[in-house]
């Protein structure tokens, strides 16, 4: 039988960060284009500027908008209101700086319903998230080294590459086997985390509860812990990815390690000037970015894949830049 899944998204713009806005309806316009399993989908407005909320509804026009309650507005007290209102088999909770690739959903619901099968208990999987949009044929190990150290604090290279052996990347997608947006990979016993986007069942939240509000800084480690105190599984599995845009603030990343530096500052991929889409803008042009927004450069890579032309669909978008 399949499993209903709800999408919730977390979302705060305040009236001076309208292109926040841009960035989520890039998501939902991802999200749309390449799910092809069955979903609802709703915007949880974490007490945005009522101008930010007109902008935002001027941009992503009848979509579903729930409102977070109370004087918090941390991730949590989001990731709270999408849990109370949660009426599907599944929920994908996630921020809102994250585009999908191909064929996300349904990998992640197999991943879900196996691991839930086999061990018996309420479970929740995260797929691996590279840092920012890549238009690569498969995640490069520079890439992948450099998301696990930052996503998990792992900043000795070896460790890293242990890590990644150890959570099933032994099968090196980096080695142009496989496609960045859904890998013949492993689920592995993660344990200790639960990131910006994940994939749970109804019954683990029913479980697990919800979140503390008042713990926004190590809130995914902090809820995870919970969930193991609880008898839950924490995974992971590298069977799909996500492309992780970074923080959204002008100066900083969400994490130390998103963003890059220009002229000695520090700047994140998610700003409205000199973030991850005006770069990709600048490098590759117009068309791969609208490509980008819509999803399609992810389905074309994926089609290309088995002829072994994504390779020369890439170099054919940087001609045209």
């Amino acid at each position: 039988m399949v499993k209903s899944i709800q999408i919730s998204i977390v979302h705060y713009a305040e009236s001076k960060s309208l292109h926040f806005n841009d960035v989520l309806a890039d998501q939902v316009r991802c999200i749309r284009a390449l799910t092809t399993h069955p979903y609802s989908l709703n915007i949880v407005d974490n007490q945005m500027h009522p101008e930010a909320r007109r902008d935002l509804e001027k941009k992503i026009p009848n979509i579903e908008i729930i409102e977070t309650k109370g004087i918090h507005h941390t991730y949590p007290a989001g990731a709270n209101t999408a849990i109370e209102n949660l009426s599907k088999d599944y929920l994908f909770l996630s921020h809102t700086d994250m585009l999908m690739s191909y064929n996300w959903l349904t990998v992640l619901a197999k991943d879900l319903e196996l691991i839930e099968n086999d061990h018996k208990v309420p479970a929740a999987t995260y797929p691996l998230l590279l840092p920012y949009p890549r238009l690569v044929t498969t995640p490069d190990e520079k890439t992948m080294l450099k998301s696990i150290r930052t996503r998990s604090g792992l900043q000795q290279k070896d460790i890293a590459r242990g890590y990644m052996e150890k959570h099933g990347i032994a099968h090196k997608p980096w080695g142009d086997v496989t496609l960045a947006v859904c890998n013949n990979g492993e689920i592995t016993d993660n344990g200790w985390r639960l990131g910006g986007a994940y994939l749970a069942s109804k019954r683990f939240f029913d479980e697990v509860g919800l979140y503390d509000p008042m713990i926004n800084r190590g809130n995914d480690k902090a809820y995870a812990i919970k969930a193991l105190m609880t008898r839950c599984k924490v995974m992971v599995s590298n069977r799909a990815y996500l492309h992780h845009i970074g923080g959204l603030h002008k100066r900083s990343g969400c994490y130390g390690g998103e963003g890059y530096h220009e002229n000695g500052e520090h700047k994140a991929y998610g700003s409205a000037e000199l973030g991850a889409y005006h770069q990709l803008k600048k490098k590759y042009g117009i068309t791969v970015f609208k490509k980008i927004q819509n999803g399609d450069i992810w389905r074309e890579l994926h089609e290309a894949q088995p002829h072994g032309k994504s390779r020369e669909l890439i170099e054919t978008y940087k001609r045209r830049g």
